[in-house]
């Protein structure tokens, strides 16, 4: 992740498992799959001006899904295609 404002952090709800996490950074989501030690850009398309909340939720359907809230109210959705 290069260096900039961290401003929202969530974990796999099966963290300890998978090692999961997922960091926001001004504009941009990123990944972790080895527990924080490195980050690649995840967010494919995420068009708000700074993300604010994440949340991660996990369905049998679906697998991890990544809810990321903008500034101003706009929320995204993202499925994890790692954990389906």
């Amino acid at each position: 992740m290069p260096l900039a404002n961290v401003t929202a952090i969530a974990l796999s709800p099966a963290f300890s498992r998978d090692q999961t996490v997922f960091a926001a950074a001004d504009r941009s989501v990123y990944v972790s799959r080895d527990g924080g030690a490195s980050f690649e850009a995840w967010d494919h398309s995420l068009d708000v001006p700074i993300v604010t909340g994440l949340s991660v939720a996990e369905t049998a359907e679906d697998g991890l899904i990544v809810y990321a809230l903008g500034l101003g109210g706009t929320l995204w959705r993202r499925r994890d295609p790692a954990r389906r």
